[in-house]
Formats: structure tokens, C-alpha cells, sequence
């Protein structure tokens, strides 16, 4: 199976949100997605260690939907991708 990077980021959300993976859109806010502080924590455990990336907690602060997350996540991947 080849998932995208979406996808897999889609799906990594949805399972750490106990949410069906088809509620994850792009610009879907993370609050409407339910994501407190530590929600938030374990996302960024869980996608580093789908991707086997480290992501910078600076650039993370201000992200509030998939699609900013994803871009975060796609300058740690090697090569950089786009989505």
C-alpha cells in the first residue's frame, strides 16, 4: 500500500483523536478536532515516530490545522517534500 504523506498524517490524527480518519481535513482546526496541549504533544510523538523525523517545537507553536502541520512536516522529511 502506498499511503501519501497526508494520509499517513490524516490517519496518525485520527487515531490519536479516537476520530474517524474521513472527520481530518486539511484545514479542519485542531480545536474542532478536540486537541487540547497534550493531545497536541502526543500528535507530534506519534507523527514523529510514523515519519522517523524530529520536528522543531518552534515551528510548531502556531500550527492550528493538518495543513500547517503538514508543512512543518514536510521540510524534516528527506528530500524535502511537497504535498
Amino acid at each position: 500500500m502506498n499511503e501519501t504523506i497526508e494520509g499517513r498524517l490524516f490517519r496518525v490524527i485520527a487515531v490519536q483523536q479516537g476520530v474517524p480518519v474521513e472527520s481530518v481535513g486539511l484545514d479542519t482546526p485542531f480545536i474542532e478536532l478536540g486537541v487540547d496541549s497534550l493531545d497536541a504533544i502526543n500528535i507530534v510523538f506519534a507523527a514523529e515516530e510514523e515519519f522517523g523525523v524530529t520536528l522543531p517545537d518552534k515551528q510548531l507553536v502556531s500550527v492550528r490545522t493538518p495543513r500547517e502541520f503538514l508543512q512543518v512536516l514536510c521540510l524534516r522529511l528527506t528530500p524535502p517534500m511537497d504535498f
